[in-house]
């Protein structure tokens, strides 16, 4: 009785420390100067055990209650049983039904319910004799009472404080790579920080914030796009590949994100465009984004598909002109296996013979190393790439990687640079001659192949940028990156060149 009565009332508390843990971590940060992975990792768990420590402590003692009082080999059997089933089911259902039907609010108020149900049913009196049913009557409309409180004094979430990403942000204070974003944000005014969605989906959290007059995406508590400085990389993913596919039937977009690289491939004489993600709201989040997406949703030649990128490509026998894959970060979990040798085999074996696959990678929060091992990757499963620096050695700080079994030459190039729609598309990344798309190559296979030679390749089996690269995302290697790329920039024979 007490233990239930306990985690209700820690479930509770823990929804309004909540909305106090992302500011804390970052000031408890910044206080403590915390720059180290085991510091981050030390602030991280810090950070959990305040929600997490007490309610999982008070249900961990449980069951060993209930054993202690079985009395019988039979009845411990029983709780057992019931224990696995009941664990299942509470996976399941708050996992697929209460938490994308309703919301995590909601889900943890059942949960607290549920506890003073429990504790309303299993409350035995002290003292013998008198009344037994009328005690538990009592009891139980005891705990009915709590739960009518309890609905009316519930504590809402600060959703606009849980969507900051405030670890995200502060390893990107340390890493001083958070673009034209202020560091030093002190005008904390509702005009310039604007919560426009939350929603929890099956298998992510996504919001679209306003802020600083951007707007952006994230999931998780991510940033993984925006109408700021993340608009030529999102224009040129689809352009590129436009520009050097040889044949433009059919592509395919592994993730929609703000719907800006979608409706960049639409841009163009392809005729269809399929697009994998895996959360639908991802897609629902798009429509924050209708002022440069180009709505590619009320475009007739794409073709949205709700499922796992791999999974897709797997059992889907299409092969393509075109792929374009724009997941989040390499070191995500659950995003992570996309910059892996055999997601990279199964993209290149769902290409058509000269079919181009293109390939977003930052330069930020990646050692170096960690960057050649993706490289590796990617020129191990692709013997013909072309590399490119998304603005360039002054702004650049993502590439676009090509990768194809023919060698890339961008011979139809010319020809669509003449389609209207393509040269438009083109000028909203800076890009408005061939020239100006020359100037952001930075190599091909040539160079590109010894510069990464002897580096891990990255595999299923040993997610090596899945584990090494969180301990090197606070370290700002930017610049060492940079550096390293801008060392493999060749001035090719301008019969090889674009």
């Amino acid at each position: 009785f007490g233990l239930e009565i306990l985690t209700a009332g820690a479930l509770f508390i823990g929804l309004r420390v909540a909305n106090a843990v992302p500011a804390l971590l970052v000031s408890m940060g910044l206080r403590l100067g915390v720059n180290s992975w085991t510091g981050l990792l030390a602030l991280q768990i810090a950070a959990a055990a305040l929600l997490i420590l007490a309610p999982a402590t008070f249900m961990g003692m449980v069951m060993p209650l209930v054993l202690t009082r079985a009395g019988s080999a039979r009845l411990v059997g029983k709780s057992y049983a019931l224990n696995t089933v009941g664990a299942i089911a509470g996976a399941l259902v708050t996992a697929f039904l209460l938490i994308p039907r309703t919301n995590t609010r909601f889900t943890i108020f059942c949960a607290s319910s549920l506890c003073l149900i429990v504790a309303g049913i299993a409350y035995q009196p002290r003292r013998e004799g008198g009344d037994l049913a009328f005690v538990r009557s009592l009891s139980i409309g005891g705990a009915a009472a709590a739960i009518v409180a309890m609905f009316i004094f519930w504590p809402l979430l600060n959703l606009n404080a849980l969507s900051v990403g405030a670890y995200d942000s502060f390893v990107r204070v340390l890493a001083k790579s958070r673009g034209d974003i202020p560091e030093d944000d002190r005008n904390s005014g509702a005009e310039n920080h604007q919560l426009l969605m939350f929603a929890e989906g099956r298998t992510a959290t996504v919001s679209v914030r306003r802020d600083w007059g951007i707007t952006s995406v994230a999931i998780n508590g991510r940033t993984n796009a925006s109408d700021g400085d993340d608009m030529p990389t999102q224009v040129l993913l689809g352009q590129l590949g436009i520009l050097a596919a040889p044949h433009l039937e059919h592509a395919l977009v592994v993730g929609f994100a703000t719907g800006v690289t979608p409706g960049s491939v639409l841009q163009s004489p392809i005729q269809a465009v399929d697009c994998v993600e895996i959360e639908p709201a991802a897609v629902a989040s798009s429509n924050f984004f209708d002022h440069v997406n180009n709505r590619p949703l009320t475009d007739p030649r794409l073709h949205v598909i709700v499922d796992d990128a791999r999974s897709y490509l797997r059992v889907n026998p299409v092969r393509y002109d075109l792929i374009v894959s724009e997941p989040s970060h390499p070191w995500v979990p659950g995003v992570a296996n996309l910059f892996t040798r055999e997601f990279f085999a199964l993209g290149r074996e769902r290409l058509k013979d000269d079919g181009v696959f293109v390939q977003w990678l930052q330069m930020y929060q990646l050692s170096t190393e960690s960057l050649r091992s993706v490289l590796a990757t990617f020129h191990e499963t692709f013997p013909h790439v072309a590399v490119f620096r998304v603005q360039g050695a002054a702004k650049g700080k993502d590439l676009i990687l090509l990768g194809s079994r023919a060698p890339i030459t961008f011979g139809q190039m010319n020809e669509r640079f003449n389609d209207q729609r393509v040269s438009a598309e083109l000028a909203r990344a800076g890009i408005k001659s061939p020239g100006d798309l020359r100037a952001w190559l930075v190599c091909d296979e040539s160079r590109l192949g010894p510069a990464v030679a002897g580096a891990i390749i990255n595999t299923d089996n040993n997610m090596h940028v899945e584990t090494v690269a969180p301990r090197e995302a606070f370290r700002p290697t930017m610049e060492q990156n940079a550096a390293w790329i801008e060392s493999l920039r060749e001035k090719l024979p301008r019969s090889q060149s674009l």
